[in-house]
């Protein structure tokens, strides 16, 4: 059995239920920590000393974070990879040469020495420059052969996918193997913002999620802005505590909006722990200058993915997005292929039987229906009418025609120039309340 939106959000308090409604700008921007899989700094970037710093930095190093306030960054790491870090900071754009390997030799909470390598990525902000360091692990190499072998096979199934179904089908299935968590959905943004799981790959022992529709409210309008924003969100353990970010005196709060290690809203946590969820992966699916989709990956435990993987993921969000423009136009121009054909068939038939139109639709009815991409129609001639394929009741009909008229009567004494002759809407009932 399906859970419904209500069970999702069961566990929320009102309060939260509020704020995931209210979700400010601030909130999720700024939320003053970050994850505590990595480590944030804030430089200035001139002399590369530091003004604030996330609070785990001592589990990597050792020290204090407050006593790393106001100074250099060689407190951290040895001259020569500060020089590395100078000679990056020369070039116009850096993000065309992150990540940055960096090592030092660093004191653990043990008393021991011990090399350690991290993931260095930098962002140009207006308060300086914000360095995010992510731990390596032993003996982890990459291997940009084995990265291009992968994607050049996920590439060429997407290539080979049929329809914008099939494309999205192949998509879940490629990212759930290339990030190995239990679920991956594919979940489109509709009309009116709302969005519903159209494909889903899982674990066999899960729940199913798809065809579920969610509320626009589900993901407010400053997150869709950072999915259009950053290609990849990751959430490696829901449950782990965030790392505050400590500053030397009172500043304004940190605009994180570009960092991966940004800390999460507390109340995106509860609804991910309502689910049952310990780990997250979420993929932007961009189209035409709008977020169209996500590609939503969950995970029973946490789960962490390293850098070149996030940045093979975020390459196949980037190329499915393209495929998925190029798919939708393929079809559109079928779709438009297929109503010429329809067309010209009713034509056909209305010039063989012009004085029976009624009988015509009637025994086209198929047709009909396919030309509009309908599931039931009714056709009301001279105060008459036949129902075609899957409708409400001839009784509810009726009374859906008489309201039609007499909306049509009242848009014409609103001071319409002429007739309403086509009356449209995704959502009747907001309109028509019997069609609840």
């Amino acid at each position: 059995m399906k859970p419904s939106i209500a069970t999702l959000f069961s566990h929320l308090t009102p309060s939260a239920l509020s704020a995931l409604e209210d979700c400010n700008e601030q909130s999720l921007y700024a939320p003053g920590y970050v994850q505590n899989y990595g480590m944030l700094l804030l430089l200035e970037e001139a002399t590369l000393r530091i003004l604030q710093v996330s609070e785990n930095v001592e589990s990597w190093f050792g020290t204090p974070a407050e006593s790393l306030l106001n100074q250099p960054l060689q407190r951290l790491f040895l001259p020569e990879q500060v020089q590395k870090i100078t000679e990056l900071l020369k070039q116009p754009s850096l993000e065309v040469h992150n990540p940055l390997e960096l090592e030092t030799q660093s004191s653990v909470p043990s008393g021991r020495s011990a090399a350690q390598s991290f993931t260095g990525v930098f962002h140009r902000t207006g308060a300086g420059l914000l360095l995010e360091l992510e731990p390596q692990s032993p003996g982890m190499v990459f291997s940009p052969l084995l990265v291009y072998q992968r994607l050049q096979a996920t590439i060429a199934n997407l290539r080979r996918a049929t329809s914008l179904s099939h494309l999205a089908q192949v998509l879940a299935r490629e990212v759930k193997a290339l990030t190995g968590f239990d679920r991956v959905m594919i979940y489109r943004f509709e009309a009116d913002e709302h969005g519903v799981v159209i494909v889903e790959e899982k674990e066999s022992h899960l729940e199913s999620f798809l065809g579920l529709h969610f509320p626009a409210t589900d993901i407010p309008v400053p997150s869709r802005q950072l999915f259009y924003r950053n290609w990849v969100r990751q959430i490696p353990d829901v449950n782990a505590p965030p790392a505050r970010l400590i500053a030397a005196v009172d500043t304004p709060p940190l605009d994180l909006s570009s960092c991966v290690l940004r800390g999460v809203s507390p109340y995106h946590i509860e609804y991910l722990q309502n689910m049952g969820v310990a780990g997250t992966l979420t993929l932007s699916l961009i189209d035409d200058q709008r977020l169209w989709g996500l590609i939503a990956c969950h995970h029973s435990t946490p789960r962490f993915l390293d850098y070149s993987t996030r940045k093979t993921c975020e390459f196949l969000g980037q190329f499915a997005s393209i495929e998925l423009v190029n798919q939708q136009e393929r079809e559109l121009k079928g779709y438009r292929t297929q109503v010429k054909v329809i067309q010209d068939r009713l034509q056909q038939a209305f010039i063989k039987d012009f004085n029976f139109i009624e009988q015509v639709l009637t025994r086209n009815g198929n047709q009909l229906l396919k030309l509009v991409h309908a599931q039931g129609a009714a056709i009301v001639l001279g105060g008459q009418f036949r129902l075609v394929g899957q409708t409400p009741s001839a009784a509810e009909v009726q009374d859906l025609v008489t309201w039609l008229m007499k909306h049509q009567t009242e848009h014409q004494s609103d001071g319409a120039a002429k007739p309403e002759r086509v009356f449209a809407t995704s959502t009747l009932s907001q309109v028509y309340p019997p069609a609840k």
